[in-house]
């Protein structure tokens, strides 16, 4: 009887054994995804934190990044050149200024060489056969004597510059001129030769008039055979034969085929004195002007 109740008594001790174990079973389990799910959301926060903490060195390493090309860029505005190139600038230093001081001292010699030719050039144009000229304005200005009273004769070109042009000249003019006496003399132009020989015949009249003291006067030069009876001229009308010892006519044409002072043939009386009106480039004056000169300075004898 006694071990009958044991048995029944350990039959529902094993039952509640039995079923306190099923009860555990559960707990257990429960326990495990418990641990599991903490270890995934644990394992899920380190991955997150190591994504973070990834995501913060690459910002902080973009950072540093900019703040070095911030940096190189200052650098490079306020210093552009680099180490190597300030080097090698301080060792070509020194080159660069030998360089420069060499090429100073190159056009201080040539500056100076300019300077003491245009000297030298200067002195050769302030005396020329005896007579001394002086430039003012566009003028070469000498003194010229005669009847013991001195007058100043001026001229658009230095004799010096015209024993460099290519002219022809009549030395009979110089001795017509010198030789004979004469009551006056009629400076003509011709209606179409334009301002340029009527200045250079103004010129001659001047110099003409104070060194020979020889009234002078202005005329049209027209050939007889070209004159219009039916117009009214405004001036005196003249040609060569016109001319005689006693009045000579200094014609001053316009020609473009050359330069020269000469006698008319047929009547040795008229002196024609011929040249272009047009300027050629790097002269002061056209070669009609400078034929004028030329005259004035073989009559006045400051040419030869």
């Amino acid at each position: 009887m006694t071990e009958e109740n044991e048995k029944q008594t350990t039959k529902p001790n094993q039952k509640t054994q039995n079923a306190e174990h099923r009860t555990q079973k559960p707990e257990t389990e429960n326990r495990n995804q418990k641990t599991e799910t903490e270890h995934s959301t644990q394992t899920e926060h380190s991955a997150q934190n190591t994504e973070n903490n990834t995501q913060k060195q690459n910002t902080e390493h973009r950072n540093r990044t900019q703040r070095s090309e911030h940096s190189a860029q200052n650098t490079e505005q306020h210093h552009p050149k680099s180490h190597r190139e300030e080097r090698s600038t301080k060792k070509s230093f020194p080159w660069t200024i030998v360089i420069i001081i060499a090429l100073i001292v190159i056009a201080l010699g040539v500056g100076i060489n300019a300077y003491n030719h245009k000297l030298h050039a200067n002195d050769a144009y302030k005396t020329y056969n005896g007579f001394e000229f002086k430039q003012s304005g566009q003028y070469w200005i000498t003194d010229v004597e005669r009847n013991g009273q001195l007058f100043e004769a001026p001229f658009y070109v230095h004799p010096k510059t015209l024993e460099e042009r290519n002219y022809s000249y009549q030395p009979i003019v110089t001795k017509f001129m010198m030789s004979y006496p004469h009551q006056k003399y009629t400076i003509a132009i011709s209606p179409d030769a334009g301002s340029v020989p009527v200045l250079a015949g103004v010129d001659i009249a001047r110099i003409v008039g104070k060194f020979y003291q020889v009234p002078t006067k202005s005329a049209l030069f027209i050939p007889k055979s070209q004159r219009n009876t039916s117009v009214n001229y405004t001036a005196p009308v003249v040609d060569c034969s016109d001319a005689s010892v006693s009045n000579p006519i200094i014609w001053i044409t316009s020609s473009l085929n050359s330069s020269g002072i000469y006698l008319y043939k047929e009547q040795p009386a008229c002196i024609i004195i011929s040249g272009s009106s047009e300027t050629p480039e790097g002269r002061t004056a056209s070669p009609v002007v400078e034929m004028a000169d030329l005259f004035a300075y073989k009559i006045l004898g400051i040419m030869k």
